[in-house]
């Protein structure tokens, strides 16, 4: 685990993510968070176990957290195919019933030619 921890450590400074202070040189009021290590354990083919570190900041314990939106919504997979589904059947209804040479479905439905009749 301590191969993981080096590894993962080490690939974070390379890549900028953070740079090592001493503490004294932390700005007085500032709100340190803590962080830890999460392992993700795994075997090779041959049988060997093998660490993967993850370095993760416990973002639960962040003061100001309240004024950060943590709760976005993520589109479901049904609501995607929703989507793609009424954008094609949108479009196909276009090509055949409204011929009138406007360039986009908004415009078309803002114009009365899509509706729930105009597609049958």
């Amino acid at each position: 685990m301590a191969a993981a921890r080096r590894k993962e450590i080490k690939g974070l400074l390379e890549r900028g993510t953070f740079e090592i202070i001493f503490k004294r040189e932390v700005p007085s009021g500032a709100h340190l968070l803590p962080a830890r290590f999460v392992f993700a354990i795994m075997s090779t083919l041959d049988g060997e176990i093998k660490f993967k570190a993850r370095y993760v900041i416990c973002g639960n314990r962040d003061r100001l957290k309240d004024m950060i939106v943590h709760s976005t919504q993520t589109i479901q997979a049904s609501s995607t195919r929703l989507l793609l589904s009424l954008a094609s059947t949108l479009a196909r209804c276009m090509d055949r019933r409204c011929n009138s040479g406007l360039p986009t479905i908004g415009k078309a439905l803002a114009a009365g030619h899509i509706g729930p009749k105009s597609c049958r």
